[in-house]
């Protein structure tokens, strides 16, 4: 397997991001366990809105800056949001960003029935359709990994 595959198959973090402002800084990912390596799936108050009106949403929950690089820091392998990044106001920085330390990105994810905590993930990048957003399938089994910290 090459490394952007093993990026985006294998063991994954989904972490409950409670922080209620839009924006994404480090300070949601205090004592959250992101370990170096580790694949993360962020659900934030996106995911509790329902998919079909999400678009109507003028603001939604995005990671800022500050918030990639506490990621890029920590070294993970891979991020996935419930967000698209196109939508937010720095995505090219942060696309740069993700991109120069070699972490995949997985956007737009339904995450509002997932429970935080630890999955096996099988991330499926489907065909360009055309348009700029990248399109994916991701399915989650539960983990065979206990968890002993707190994800909420």
């Amino acid at each position: 397997m090459n490394t952007r595959t093993q990026a985006i198959i294998g063991p994954v973090k989904v972490l409950r991001i409670t922080d209620k402002q839009f924006e994404i800084t480090s300070k949601a990912f205090v004592g959250l366990p992101i370990e170096k390596g580790d694949r993360v799936l962020l659900r934030t108050i996106n995911s509790d809105i329902d998919a079909e009106i999400l678009h109507l949403v003028k603001d939604e929950a995005h990671l800022s800056i500050d918030a990639v690089k506490y990621l890029i820091e920590k070294e993970v392998s891979c991020v996935g949001i419930d967000h698209m990044l196109n939508n937010s106001k720095n995505a090219e920085e942060i696309h740069r960003l993700l991109t120069a330390a070699h972490i995949s990105l997985i956007e737009g994810l339904r995450l509002g029935d997932i429970t935080p905590g630890a999955y096996e993930m099988i991330c499926l990048p489907l065909p360009a359709d055309g348009t700029d957003q990248p399109r994916s399938r991701v399915i989650l089994k539960p983990g065979k990994t206990v968890v002993e910290k707190s994800y909420a």
